[in-house]
């Protein structure tokens, strides 16, 4: 590839890609639900699971950033993120976090050890939405993204009991699974320190610092 065909795909990453990421993302989604709905309706209970996730996904990503948003603004504060933070990237980061999600369980659907990823999440959404209220010291009783988490939860909730019910799952499968969403987690927070231009070291010293202060 020439020099001006490498401009064009960084600026498309930019411009398009990154920017947009979320709107992206809820498309392909909507589409690919819509398509299955009508061609497909006899896929498997798990596929529908993921898909279920998918749509919640979308919700919770635009609760958090677009209406109301400010989610990410909130930890930037909390945790006194540098104010040249790509907070595009970081979302893109978190909206690829989603597709490993969501994309696992639908395409490997025989194996329920995949389904217990977004099932830890959304357990972990709830609880970090609404413990936020007090880590943040809001106001009101809401974090942007705790009215879309708190569904996010009784979907895990009803995703439990589907898999006990009506699968072979072991309590092993549930530990490696949530071990596979907390690997899959730090990654994640990985991306959104380098979005920051920042090192889990330098959050570590923010942390720390913001403790000794109190």
């Amino acid at each position: 590839m020439t020099n001006a065909t490498f401009n064009i795909l960084e600026v498309i990453m930019k411009n398009l890609i990154i920017k947009y990421n979320l709107e992206i993302f809820s498309t392909i989604v909507l589409l690919v639900v819509g398509v299955i709905v009508l061609f497909f309706p006899d896929i498997s209970y798990i596929r529908k699971i993921a898909l279920a996730y998918a749509i919640l996904a979308i919700l919770h990503e635009f609760e958090e950033k677009r209406t109301p948003g400010g989610f990410f603004e909130l930890m930037a504060k909390k945790f006194e993120l540098p104010e040249n933070t790509n907070l595009d990237l970081a979302s893109f980061f978190v909206i690829c976090y989603w597709l490993v999600l969501i994309v696992l369980p639908f395409v490997f659907d025989s194996m329920e050890i995949f389904l217990v990823m977004p099932i830890a999440l959304g357990i972990f959404e709830t609880f970090i939405h609404t413990a936020g209220i007090w880590i943040h010291n809001m106001k009101k009783p809401y974090t942007p993204g705790l009215a879309s988490a708190w569904p996010m939860g009784a979907l895990s909730v009803y995703s439990i009991y589907f898999l006990n019910t009506y699968t072979d799952i072991s309590g092993t499968d549930y530990l490696i699974g949530v071990i596979l969403m907390v690997v899959g987690f730090l990654f994640l927070e990985r991306g959104t320190l380098y979005a920051a231009n920042m090192t889990f070291k330098d959050l570590r010293n923010k942390i720390s610092n913001t403790l000794n202060s109190k």
